[in-house]
């Protein structure tokens, strides 16, 4: 080989490796391009709700399963300026979001205008509210029951949603729980609580009224305490005593949930042919959020509904009884019945009320 005929050999191998070398760079270039994008995309398909809640979020509510969820985010209004009220129809909705896993419909969220009753507000509901009932604690106003769970966004949300000042209000309700998913237990309502409060956070933060207290950073009460009456100090309160003389108290239980010095309750019931029947319940809040909007309110005390406001040194408390009677509002045969054994076993409503209020006053050691 001559040397002219080796010097092409040479420049032709370079120029080889080169263009192999150039080759390998935009192939692996490629592969990186196509592995980020998909990277990104994944990222992106594992936000639910517009980016509300992630996949880990939902997992904890979807048994575990980290993959296959899908959600669809439906705005039915920007805003609540053109809000009047009305507890019907979409007028006060904001917003809901259903959560897929697969072809199973997992769970719902919905944001709208507070409802202008429920637990813990000083707000007529019925006693049978609170069996099921208990609040989030860590100084939010929200509850869970069976399967559900709800809180108000932090108290300037509402101006940024324009609802003339009533709280707004997120909603999750579980539509089919994961198989060997227990429906209503400690554990579920606190994960529902972490779910709930999660999308809550996100969507307070999109719109620039979230708050650094807001969030579950204390453990969210269980299930109510189910106990026979004790002889005396019903409820849990020294002094309490709420069975009209010679009444038994052998049928009657106590459900007891919460922190008495922040969000607790109690509801006295009786076991009967057809279920459990609500006598009486007794709620305490001392939520800053509820108890301004209850001074807001015009909500009056009827025969069957009694609350006041209680001062204790720095604190504020919202006491309030309500008990089973049969009026325009409450009339099914279950309300019947649970009001022939009010009647039966318990002192009277005012009575009751007056009772609670002194015996809530005393174990937080106020004077009067």
């Amino acid at each position: 080989m001559n040397s002219r005929k080796g010097g092409v050999l040479r420049v032709s191998r370079r120029r080889t490796s080169i263009l192999a070398a150039v080759a390998a760079l935009v192939f692996f270039g490629g592969l990186l391009y196509l592995f980020g994008e998909r990277g990104a995309g994944e990222r992106e398909e594992e936000s639910l709700c517009g980016g509300y809640l992630s996949f880990a979020d939902v997992s904890k509510i979807g048994g575990g399963e980290e993959r296959g969820y899908e959600s669809s985010l439906v705005n039915v209004q920007e805003d609540l300026s053109g809000y009047r009220g009305s507890s019907s129809g979409e007028d006060g909705v904001i917003s809901r979001c259903g959560i897929w896993l697969g072809m199973q419909n997992l769970a719902e969220v919905e944001v709208f205008a507070a409802w202008e009753f429920g637990p813990y507000q000083g707000r007529r509901v019925p006693p049978d509210w609170y069996v099921e009932e208990a609040p989030l604690g860590s100084g939010l106003a929200g509850w869970t029951d069976e399967g559900r769970a709800d809180v108000w966004l932090p108290e300037k949300c509402s101006t940024v949603f324009k609802s003339d000042g009533v709280p707004i209000q997120v909603q999750l309700e579980l539509k089919n729980p994961r198989d060997g998913y227990q429906h209503d237990s400690g554990r579920t309502r606190r994960l529902m609580a972490e779910v709930l409060t999660s999308y809550a956070e996100n969507l307070a933060k999109e719109r620039g009224c979230d708050s650094a207290e807001f969030g579950v950073v204390e453990e969210v009460p269980e299930v109510s305490v189910v106990e026979d009456l004790p002889v005396d100090g019903h409820c849990g309160l020294s002094g309490f005593e709420v069975l009209r003389v010679d009444s038994s108290r052998e049928f009657i239980r106590q459900r007891t949930v919460g922190d008495i010095e922040g969000d607790w309750s109690c509801v006295l019931t009786r076991d009967g042919e057809e279920g459990v029947y609500a006598l009486s319940a007794f709620a305490v809040t001392s939520n800053k959020q509820i108890i301004s909007r209850y001074k807001s309110s015009s909500e009056e005390p009827s025969e069957y509904f009694h609350a006041d406001l209680l001062s204790c040194g720095s604190g504020e408390y919202l006491v309030q009884t309500a008990h089973a009677g049969v009026d325009r509002e409450n009339h099914s045969e279950n309300d019947k019945k649970s009001h022939e054994y009010a009647e039966a076993d318990l002192l009277a409503a005012g009575d009751l009320h007056s009772r609670f209020f002194e015996a809530f006053q005393k174990s937080l050691r106020c004077s009067s």
